[in-house]
């Protein structure tokens, strides 16, 4: 079964081997980190903050809610024409 793209690693790391003696030692791990949904997520929210002040301080929960809110829709879109 394929993985949807959203939920894949953004940075995928294979676990290391050593391969001495005819037998693999694993010295870290897989790790999988973020997925490319929280990454790009991530990065909007940071542009969107940058770019502008209808995320600022006056009644601060309602604007951090929208700004979450905004960074995953632009995330998805991304994640939706990648997949195209």
């Amino acid at each position: 079964m394929k993985m949807e793209n959203s939920k894949q690693s953004a940075f995928p790391k294979e676990a290391s081997t050593n391969g001495l003696s005819g037998e693999e030692y694993q010295f870290y791990p897989p790790q999988s980190g973020l997925t490319k949904r929280e990454y790009f997520a991530g990065l909007a929210m940071q542009a969107l903050i940058h770019q502008s002040d209808n995320y600022g301080d006056s009644e601060k929960s309602d604007n951090i809610e929208a700004l979450v809110s905004d960074a995953i829709e632009i995330a998805d879109e991304l994640l939706n024409q990648l997949s195209k």
